[in-house]
C-alpha cells in the first residue's frame, strides 16, 4: 500500500474544530467588566478542588520549556522534564515520584527556581499592580473574541491599557462558559502574558488550566478505549472492544481530534490504520451528527476526541518525565493535514461576522 502523504481531517463535532465567532460587543454575552470575578471564582474553585497546569515557556535567551503544575488541597506539585518536586503547608519543595511518597528536601539553590515555575500559572490571579507608566493610562479590560463549540463558549480578553503602545504586548485571559453559566462564574482555561525571569530575561508564559470537577455534560466520558483504527472513504474510525452506549454503530465511533494535537495524532492514526495496529485512547466521547460532505454511508452517532494514546500493554499513566507533551506546531514528517471546516460551521462564521462598510 503506498503511503498516505496528504491528509484532509474533517471534524463533524465542534470540540474538535473552534469556530471563531465575531461578534458586536453588545450580543458578546459575558460582560468584560466581569472578568476580575471570573478570576476569583477560578481561584476559590482551585482551593478547593484542584487544577492540572500544562505551562510552556519561550523567548529570545533560551529554547521553548514546557512543564506541568498540579495543585490539589494542602499540596502542590511540579512535574519538571527529569524531575518531579512537590510542597505542602510547610512550604518545603521535596524530591519525589508520588503523591503519597515523601521525598528528601531540594537544596536551597533549587528552592527559588522552583518557587518560579510555581507563581508562573498562579500569576494569573495576581491582582494586577498600580501602573508605573502613566503615559498609557489605567488598567481596562478588552474583549479579543469569542468561540464557540456547541454549548460551550470561549472568551479571551486582553487586560490593557486605556492608550496601550502599538508594540506593546498584555496578557490574555481565555474563560469558558456553558449555557447555563452566570457572568463573574467563568472558569480562566488558558493564560499568556510577558513575565521576566530573576535574571531580567523576557519571556511569554502560555498557560492551560484543566479542571476535574466541573459539571458539563461534555466532561462526563473521560475514559480510556482500546481497540482497532479503520479507514473508510477517507474517514477514521476506532473499533473498540466494547460496545459504546448509544452509539447507532455499536463499538463503532469516529475519531476526531483537538487543533493542539491534530498534525501528530492524525498522521499516526492514519499510520495504525494502514498497519492494522490497535492503539489505546484516551478522551471524550461526545454526540455526532452522524454526517460527512461526499459521505453517503450510515456514520456512527458517537465520536471519541483523543487526548493521549500509545500502544496496549504500556501504562496508562507515566511519571511526568517520562511523558512527551505535544504542541501544536508540532509536526509528522510525510504528512500534511488540512482540516476542512463543515459548511454549517463556515455558514455561521460568515453569518456572525461584522458586516462592512456601506
Amino acid at each position: 500500500m503506498d503511503k498516505v502523504t496528504g491528509l484532509r481531517v474533517w471534524c463533524p463535532f465542534k470540540i474538535a474544530l473552534l469556530v471563531a465567532v465575531l461578534l458586536p460587543d453588545a450580543l458578546m454575552g459575558q460582560d468584560q467588566s466581569r472578568a476580575p470575578d471570573d478570576l476569583d471564582y477560578t481561584k476559590s474553585y482551585i482551593e478547593e478542588n484542584g487544577v492540572a497546569c500544562d505551562v510552556r515557556l519561550s523567548g529570545e535567551s533560551l529554547p521553548e520549556f514546557a512543564y506541568q503544575y498540579e495543585r490539589r488541597p494542602h499540596i502542590e506539585k511540579l512535574i519538571l522534564p527529569k524531575q518531579i518536586f512537590e510542597r505542602r503547608d510547610d512550604g518545603i519543595w521535596l524530591k519525589t515520584d508520588d503523591w503519597g511518597k515523601l521525598g528528601e528536601p531540594v537544596d536551597r539553590s533549587e528552592t527559588s527556581q522552583l518557587d518560579q515555575y510555581e507563581s508562573i500559572p498562579n500569576h494569573a490571579f495576581q491582582v494586577a499592580a498600580k501602573p508605573n507608566d502613566m503615559s498609557q493610562g489605567g488598567t481596562v479590560w478588552r474583549f479579543v473574541d469569542k468561540q464557540e463549540e456547541k454549548n460551550v463558549h470561549y472568551f479571551r480578553y486582553e487586560r490593557t491599557r486605556e492608550r496601550p503602545r502599538p508594540d506593546g504586548i498584555y496578557p490574555q485571559f481565555t474563560f469558558i462558559s456553558w449555557d447555563e453559566s452566570e457572568d463573574g462564574q467563568l472558569l480562566l482555561t488558558h493564560f499568556e502574558a510577558p513575565l521576566y525571569d530573576e535574571a531580567g530575561h523576557y519571556l511569554i508564559a502560555k498557560v492551560d488550566y484543566h479542571f476535574k470537577n466541573v459539571p458539563p455534560e461534555e466532561l462526563k466520558y473521560e475514559t480510556w478505549i482500546t481497540g482497532e483504527v479503520f479507514s473508510k472513504d477517507h474517514v477514521l474510525f476506532f473499533k473498540t472492544d466494547k460496545p459504546v452506549k448509544g452509539n447507532s454503530q455499536g463499538n463503532v465511533v469516529l475519531l476526531g481530534f483537538n487543533r493542539s494535537v491534530v498534525n501528530v495524532f492524525a498522521p499516526e492514526c492514519m499510520e495504525a490504520a494502514e498497519q492494522h495496529k490497535r492503539l489505546r485512547l484516551y478522551g471524550i466521547l461526545v454526540p455526532s451528527e452522524g454526517k460527512m460532505p461526499n459521505v453517503k454511508r450510515p456514520l456512527p452517532n458517537v465520536q471519541f476526541i483523543i487526548w493521549k494514546m500509545h500502544l496496549p500493554g504500556e501504562p496508562d499513566e507515566l511519571p511526568g518525565y517520562e511523558k512527551v507533551l505535544i504542541r501544536a506546531e508540532d509536526r509528522v514528517p510525510g504528512y500534511d493535514v488540512k482540516i476542512v471546516p463543515h459548511k454549517k460551521d463556515v455558514k455561521e462564521r460568515k453569518e456572525a461576522a461584522p458586516a462592512g462598510p456601506e
